[in-house]
């Protein structure tokens, strides 16, 4: 008589390490576009093991996973990350052998969205050589997001810059 002995191989789970990846470097902070956070679990051995739990946190609460738990399945866990709010998002993942891995990840504004402010003066504006007229200009997504390294031009109506030919008008702009 023979028989068929089916033998199964599990790696050491108390020995578990994280390694963690992310899909992207730079994500637009719209609360739609995302990074995928992909944890792999290995024992010392470097076996992929299934069924660990893989904790997922964020530094910000400005920030949002998917979801904070997950048990790896075959030795893989994954949430993702969205923000409304631009800024410099750590991510960790840690699992219960005390292994940690962290990433960053970059939230930008979003430039399909924006709009320019203006802001000069109220009230009667006198020029002279020793009062310039001070203008900021403000570059931001629909959710007040700076928008950086973005070209503003200034100009003035040629019938306006003619009576100001001598005279200083600085322009800042603000992020």
């Amino acid at each position: 008589m023979k028989q068929t002995l089916i033998v199964s191989f599990v790696g050491d789970s108390s020995t578990a390490q994280v390694d963690l990846q992310k899909s992207k470097n730079e994500v637009v902070a719209d609360g739609n576009d995302s990074a995928t956070m992909t944890a792999t679990v290995r024992d010392t051995k470097g076996n992929l093991l299934n069924d660990v739990k893989v904790t997922f946190n964020v530094n910000s609460a400005a920030a949002k996973l998917s979801q904070t738990e997950v048990n790896s399945h075959d030795g893989i866990a994954t949430a993702t990350l969205t923000s409304l709010k631009n800024g410099d998002y750590t991510v960790t993942a840690s699992v219960s052998s005390g292994s940690q891995a962290n990433q960053q990840v970059i939230f930008i504004g979003d430039q399909s969205t924006a709009a320019l402010t203006l802001s000069v003066p109220s009230g009667d504006i006198t020029v002279t050589n020793t009062a310039p007229l001070h203008m900021t200009a403000t570059l931001q997504d629909k959710n007040g997001n700076p928008l950086k390294d973005k070209e503003i031009t200034f100009s003035v109506p040629n019938d306006v810059a003619s009576r100001f030919l001598d005279l200083p008008l600085y322009f800042q702009t603000s992020v």
